[in-house]
């Protein structure tokens, strides 16, 4: 397994993919056209944990972003379903179903959900959440 920040980020989108009408994005976008999106960008990695220093582990941060609805209750029952543990629009169960992110990582665990709230993204308001997913992936 070739390891890189591509692969794993393109291993998350693959994921979260599997959310029926999640627009999925492996790098932020210079604008969103598509709502409910997510974007995938890497926080702070790791190289010196990992055997041999062939890999690395560390956070990587999904955003969800749904858009704002006249009635905050109504936004917040669109994005609610993807902080659910389980469930169809779940961003835990997607990565749940296959935590080596398609053979791109070792081992992937979502560990928080933050952020719940209004969100500014290329000056625009949305209704979104953070959440930290931690990976370990080391070349064989």
């Amino acid at each position: 397994m070739a390891v890189s920040v591509p692969s794993v980020r393109s291993g998350i989108a693959t994921r979260l993919d599997t959310i029926t009408g999640l627009k999925v994005y492996t790098q932020p976008p210079d604008s969103i056209n598509e709502l409910p999106c997510a974007f995938v960008v890497p926080g702070k990695l790791d190289y010196k944990t990992t055997m041999g220093d062939v890999g690395f582990m560390g956070p990587f941060e999904i955003t969800v972003l749904h858009a704002m609805a006249s009635d905050i209750d109504d936004a917040q029952s669109a994005l609610d379903p993807y902080m659910s543990p389980v469930g169809t629009y779940s961003v835990k169960a997607a990565i749940n179903a296959d935590n080596t992110l398609g053979g791109k990582a070792d081992c992937s665990w979502l560990d928080m959900c933050e952020e719940y709230g209004i969100l500014m993204y290329a000056e625009h308001p949305y209704l979104g959440c953070k959440f930290t997913l931690h990976v370990v992936a080391i070349s064989a």
